[in-house]
């Protein structure tokens, strides 16, 4: 009789224990910008579990809050708010909103469309994302797909600033049989010089994300280079699609907030464990069919979904 008063008890301690499996998740984003509100449609799509409200695996269903940096309440108030909420885990959604989630380091965090997010993660053990890098390895291999023909590709850059991603590149470039032919530059003022020296020794530039190679007047000069030389203009924003780039490697933004939520739903699962940050796990890449046709260059539109 008593292994049976403990077993119903057990049955039912395990059957209330099921309805509160939730958590609570707050987000915090630093506006109501489109693309913030669309790495969170991808969050909101795998991080939040969808559960049975009856039957034996009923459960309480996850709670999320999101809060917006409008300037409508102080910062400090903010953060008492969030703290009064006894979050689970937050989701930072861009630079703004991370910098309030670090005033509350107990709190576990995963931070979205942040640039510059995966150099904080070292020392935080309680933080962790998705970096706002493309790696050029993942650059190259999906402008070789859209552009087969490319053989010799050119590119500038600060050796201050980018050494470590034009080495990476020319490994990977003698992998697909490319010719990496590279310039290095220490002020934008000498990147119009080093284009012009390419001219008849490549067949595509690569942009890269060089802040001492990218100014306004830079970005003019290789767009208008591209143009004269008929020589595609790979990058990696695709606001210079609209201003006449060939091609660009972009974000799947969509598609990192889902890459979130799992890492979120990592660090619910495993409590006090440090969660490495990732890489984006797709990209998109975008061509200006345009100016594609203008220079005379076969574009592979099987490999836009790269």
């Amino acid at each position: 009789m008593k292994r049976i008063i403990l077993i119903l008890f057990l049955v039912f301690f395990m059957a209330q224990a099921a309805t509160c499996l939730a958590f609570e998740i707050v987000i915090l984003q630093s506006s109501r910008a489109p693309h913030y509100e669309e790495g969170v449609e991808g969050f909101l799509s795998s991080a939040v579990e969808v559960v049975a409200s009856q039957g034996a695996k009923r459960a309480l269903p996850d709670t999320v809050t999101t809060y917006y940096l409008d300037g409508s309440v102080t910062g400090s108030e903010l953060r008492q708010q969030i703290i009064d909420n006894r979050p689970d885990l937050l989701l930072a959604v861009g630079n703004k909103a991370l910098g309030e989630a670090l005033k509350l380091d107990e709190v576990p965090t995963v931070f979205l469309l942040v640039a510059g997010g995966g150099e904080l993660v070292e020392d935080r053990p309680n933080l962790t994302g998705v970096k706002m890098v493309i790696s050029p390895t993942r650059q190259l291999e999906s402008f070789k797909a859209a552009l087969p023909s490319i053989k010799r590709l050119g590119l500038v850059y600060d050796p201050e600033r980018s050494a470590m991603f034009v080495k990476e590149a020319g490994r990977v470039a003698l992998l697909h049989g490319i010719e990496l032919v590279s310039e290095e530059v220490q002020r934008a003022q000498q990147v119009p010089e080093r284009l012009a020296g390419m001219n008849g020794r490549i067949d595509a530039f690569w942009m890269l994300p060089d802040p001492t190679v990218i100014t306004p007047n830079t970005v003019e000069a290789m767009l208008h280079f591209s143009i004269d030389n008929r020589i595609p203009l790979l990058t990696f924003a695709e606001k210079y699609i609209a201003m006449g780039a060939t091609a660009a490697a972009t974000f799947d933004i969509y598609d990192m907030g889902v890459q979130a939520g799992r890492l979120a739903r990592k660090v619910l699962a495993k409590p006090g464990q440090a969660i490495p940050a990732e890489l984006p796990a797709r990209l998109n890449l975008r061509v200006n069919n345009k100016v594609a046709a203008k220079i005379g260059v076969m574009v592979d539109t099987a490999a836009l979904r790269y």
